[in-house]
Parts: structure tokens; sequence; C-alpha cells
């Protein structure tokens, strides 16, 4: 049993629009994310230091020999006898 070429045209229309849809929902997301971050650039140490190269870019995160946390690289923690 084949599906008629209206049914067939009305699922390829359903499927582009919910696909619209979920675009036009993730552009919103990035842009509110983006306000979000702007908003809030310069509030955390860790923040003003991962920002300082391109927004995009991982992270090499170390973990502090005294208190485990996992940082960027120097610590700022207050149990560290060692900078760097």
């Amino acid at each position: 049993m084949m599906p008629s070429l209206p049914k067939l045209i009305a699922l390829v229309l359903v499927l582009w629009t919910v696909w619209k849809v979920f675009r036009i929902i993730e552009r919103r997301r990035e842009v509110s994310r983006s306000e979000t971050d702007e908003f809030s650039e310069g509030k955390s140490s860790e923040h003003t230091k991962a920002s300082g190269g391109k927004k995009n870019q991982s992270l090499d995160l170390e973990e502090c020999p005294d208190c485990g946390s996992w940082v960027i690289p120097p610590c700022d923690c207050k149990n560290c006898s060692d900078v760097g």
C-alpha cells in the first residue's frame, strides 16, 4: 500500500515546519545565552579568566593539589600554598 502524493507532500510540509520551529527556538536560546553572558561578564574571576580568549575555545582545567577543586591555573583558593 503506497501513500498518495498529497499525503507525502503533507508529511514533508509537517516535517519542514517542525524543523523550522526548532531552529527558531534554538536561535532564541542562543540570543538569550549571549545576553546573559554579556550581563554576567566580570562577576566571576574564573569567567573573566576564561573570557580572555575566544568564547568557543575549550579550557584545560587542573586539579588543585590542596583543595581538590578543578580550576583554571593558577589556583586562587585560600588553601593553596603554591600559586601556579
